[in-house]
């Protein structure tokens, strides 16, 4: 792994000290096939139709890609129309079919300093969460990400990894469970952890009254 951080300390310090003050502001297996028209999820991000976007001009078929990723088709369709969350690993596995670079699914805000009222909603799969990226859109060295999670919610079963080179959380409140590799840790508010990109992870909130909120570091930006 390349050991050269593309931030110095300070940049990256100044970062996390902005991104938790905006803090404080504030998979089964479906029946339905087809190809309909997808539907908007409730924050808007349109994730299932941006993935249906690739999918047609790389003129794969449902059934195709499905079946390479190893999805039932009817699943994926509902996932395509917003019907359905994926898990974080399932919508990894549809990118690599797609050969779609996961940070082309999000749109960032336009502009270097992102006020709280502007920031744009982060779908990358899992359930129960909502997730807002902070850092601006073309930003390639680092991706900064707010994640509020549901009691319960979480990544999904699965496993996944990233391509980066490091990654970075930070608890800002509640608790968060995350599994490296097989080795579990839970961190508390104030807690933070930073391991490689490409070590299998999956992570959840173990509370089944309060949410927890966490920010989340990639560099460079997936």
């Amino acid at each position: 792994m390349d050991q050269t951080s593309p931030f110095a300390s300070d940049e990256l310090s100044h970062l996390l000290q902005a991104a938790m003050t905006a803090g404080e502001s504030a998979e089964p297996s479906g029946s339905v096939s087809g190809e309909e028209e997808p539907g908007l999820q409730s924050d808007g991000s349109q994730l299932g139709a941006r993935l249906r976007t690739a999918r047609h001009r790389r003129g794969l078929s449902l059934a195709e890609v499905a079946r390479r990723c190893g999805l039932a088709k009817g699943y994926l369709s509902e996932i395509e129309r917003d019907l359905t969350a994926p898990s974080v690993a399932t919508l990894l596995r549809i990118c690599g079919v797609l050969d779609l670079p996961p940070a082309s699914l999000f749109e960032g805000a336009q502009d270097s300093l992102v006020r709280a009222a502007e920031r744009r909603p982060f779908v990358f799969g899992g359930t129960g969460l909502e997730e807002y990226q902070l850092t601006p859109m073309g930003e390639q060295r680092l991706l900064v990400v707010q994640s509020t999670i549901l009691p319960g919610g979480g990544s999904g079963d699965e496993p996944y990894v990233l391509p980066g080179h490091v990654e970075f959380v930070l608890v800002l409140s509640g608790l968060l469970e995350i599994d490296l590799g097989g080795e579990p840790h839970r961190l508390a508010a104030g807690d933070a952890l930073t391991f490689p990109s490409t070590d299998k992870r999956r992570w959840h909130n173990p509370s089944s009254v309060s949410p927890t909120c966490v920010l989340w570091v990639m560099s460079p930006a997936q």
